[in-house]
């Protein structure tokens, strides 16, 4: 028990056990075939993922190494593994019960059950009779991309003639026209508007003097106020280039 306190507490505080970039994983089925393969699928598939971290020839959390076949088999690691004797094998013990690995995605199930049966088989070098579809670790299929919204097509830039019947017409013109150009501004024709430079600025609706004083409200003088839909269609005008 306190050899197992002892290698939960340096494997927790470990220097070079490096969690930062866990690899995601997903289930796969695979089938553990008994023979030879049994050692290796168990280091490929259980040790090599959740205990090599830190159990590793450099850091030795522990002082226990598990990153090949051999080291399994290594009698010096006295306690790590009984052959006969899963339940009395500090290693199993420790991932059986969870407190192995202290962080990250924890070994499956299945996995752990073929470890207690190799060892309880003898940890025989040439395998064991723990055949089991086991679920191991297996790379996460690449997610489909989201498909990109549909770009939202450019709203139609009223023509002069357009803007003229539905705005200019019944709100500007009657004060602001040929015969009585109020403030020295007439909106009867396309050409007029665009003579003075400050009134219309083609591309930039914001500093044109026109859109912006209909855009506070304060034209026109009086009347009500041009209507959202109205105040749009001179702003896509003007911001269109003015056709």
């Amino acid at each position: 028990m306190r050899r197992a306190l002892c290698l939960i507490s340096l494997v927790m505080f470990a220097p070079g056990c490096d969690y930062s970039e866990e690899k995601k994983t997903t289930p796969v089925t695979a089938q553990l075939q008994t023979g030879p393969s049994d050692v290796d699928w168990l280091m490929q598939n259980l040790f090599q993922p959740s205990c090599s971290r830190c159990h590793n020839a450099g850091n030795r959390a522990g002082g226990f190494q598990f990153e090949n076949a051999n080291d399994l088999l290594n009698p010096t690691q006295a306690g790590a593994i009984l052959p006969g004797n899963a339940q009395g094998s500090l290693i199993y013990s420790v991932i059986a019960n969870g407190s192995m690995p202290p962080r990250g995605a924890k070994p499956d199930a299945a996995a752990v059950k073929v470890l207690s049966c190799w060892i309880d088989q003898g940890t025989s070098p040439t395998g064991a009779s723990c055949t089991t579809t086991a679920v191991v670790p297996g790379p996460v299929p690449s997610a489909s991309p989201t498909p990109s919204p549909a770009p939202t097509p450019p709203e139609p830039v009223p023509t002069f003639a357009e803007l003229f019947t539905s705005v200019l017409e019944p709100n500007c013109v009657g004060c602001h026209n040929s015969g009585y150009p109020a403030a020295g501004i007439n909106l009867e024709s396309k050409a007029s508007i665009l003579a003075n430079d400050d009134l219309v600025r083609c591309g930039r609706a914001d500093n044109s003097l026109l859109y912006k004083v209909v855009a506070k409200n304060a034209m026109p003088l009086g009347g009500p106020a041009l209507k959202a839909d109205e105040k749009k269609s001179l702003r896509l005008w003007i911001d269109g280039d003015c056709p």
